[in-house]
C-alpha cells in the first residue's frame, strides 16, 4: 500500500515534467522555393506543438536535386509583430545564378541615412533581404554575413528596370516603423515616403504639434503608440486632427481628465489606450 501511494504522489510531478518536454518540443515547417534547374530554397521555422505563434528559431537550407549544398543554418530575424508576415518573394539574377528571398512585408526600426545618400530603397532592401544565395561560388548570406553588400550590389546591377513603380512598390513593403531612439521633426516627415505604413511606434522623447500634424496626411497611418513620450501643450489639437486612426496609445496619467475627455470626442472612431510609461511593462 505505502508503493502505491508513493507512485501517486508522483504522478503530479510526472504530469508536469511530461507537459513541460511537450511545451517545449518543437515541429518543423519548411517552405519550399523552387529556383530553378533543380535548384531551391527551403526555409524551416520551429513552432511549439501546442503554442503555435511566430516565437520559433528560423532556418535555411539551400538545395540542388538531392544534394544539400548549404546545411541548415539561422536566419536573421528582426521584428516581428504587428503586420509582419514570413512571406516572401523571389528574386533572381545573373542567369538564376543568385537568388534571393524578401519579406513582402517589414517592420523597420531604423531610417536610412539620408545624409550619407542611402535611399529609402536601398534600405528597406537591405532590411527585406532575409536569403541570397550564389549558387556558382556557394557564397551565401546570411550564412556569410560579411558577404551581403556584394551580393546585394550584383542583385541591383542585375536589375536596372527597377525603375519609379519598382520604387514605390519596395517603398510599400513597410507596415510598421517602431524606435526608441528619438526622431526630429524631418525625420518624422520623412516617413511619408512609405505609402503602406499602418503603425507608428515612437520612443521617449518630446513631441510637439508641429511634429505630429504632418501624421495627418498619412492616410495609410492606422496605429499610433506613443505611451514613451512627452506631450507639449500644443500637440493635443494635432492628436485631435488624426481622425483615420483606429488606434491611439497614450501615455498613462500624464493627461488631465479633460484633455482626455476633449481627445475622446475628437477622435470618436478611434479606440484610445492608456499605457504605462515604465519599459518592461
Amino acid at each position: 500500500m505505502r508503493r502505491i501511494l508513493r507512485y501517486l504522489l508522483l504522478l503530479p510531478a510526472i504530469a508536469a515534467i511530461i507537459l513541460l518536454v511537450a511545451l517545449h518540443a518543437r515541429r518543423d515547417q519548411t517552405t519550399t522555393f523552387e529556383v530553378g534547374d533543380g535548384r531551391r530554397v527551403l526555409v524551416i521555422e520551429n513552432r511549439g506543438v501546442f503554442i503555435d505563434e511566430i516565437s520559433g528559431e528560423l532556418y535555411y537550407e539551400v538545395w540542388q536535386q538531392n544534394r544539400r549544398l548549404l546545411p541548415r543554418t539561422p536566419l536573421n530575424r528582426t521584428v516581428f509583430g504587428y503586420g509582419s508576415s514570413l512571406e516572401y518573394e523571389v528574386e533572381t539574377a545573373e542567369g538564376g545564378q543568385l537568388v534571393a528571398l524578401l519579406r513582402r512585408q517589414l517592420a523597420l526600426t531604423s531610417l536610412p541615412d539620408l545624409e550619407a545618400g542611402e535611399s529609402w530603397k536601398e534600405h528597406i532592401l537591405a532590411d527585406s533581404l532575409m536569403v541570397l544565395h550564389d549558387f556558382e561560388t556557394g557564397v551565401s548570406y546570411p550564412a556569410q554575413t560579411g558577404s551581403r553588400e556584394k551580393l546585394l550590389q550584383r542583385l541591383l546591377s542585375a536589375h536596372p528596370e527597377w525603375d519609379e513603380e519598382e520604387e514605390e512598390e519596395i517603398l510599400g513593403l513597410v507596415d510598421l516603423f517602431s524606435t526608441l531612439d528619438p526622431l526630429t521633426q524631418a525625420q518624422l516627415e520623412s516617413l511619408h515616403s512609405l505609402p503602406r505604413l499602418r503603425c507608428l511606434e515612437l520612443g521617449p522623447q518630446l513631441l510637439s504639434g508641429d511634429m505630429l500634424r504632418p501624421l495627418g496626411e498619412m492616410d495609410s497611418l492606422r496605429e499610433l503608440n506613443i505611451r514613451y513620450a512627452e506631450l507639449s501643450d500644443d500637440a493635443i489639437p494635432a492628436l485631435s486632427s488624426l481622425r483615420q486612426l483606429q488606434l491611439l496609445i497614450l501615455p498613462e496619467g500624464r493627461l488631465s481628465a479633460n484633455t482626455r475627455h476633449e481627445l475622446e470626442r475628437a477622435l470618436r472612431d478611434t479606440t484610445i489606450q492608456y499605457s504605462p510609461t515604465t519599459f518592461g511593462d
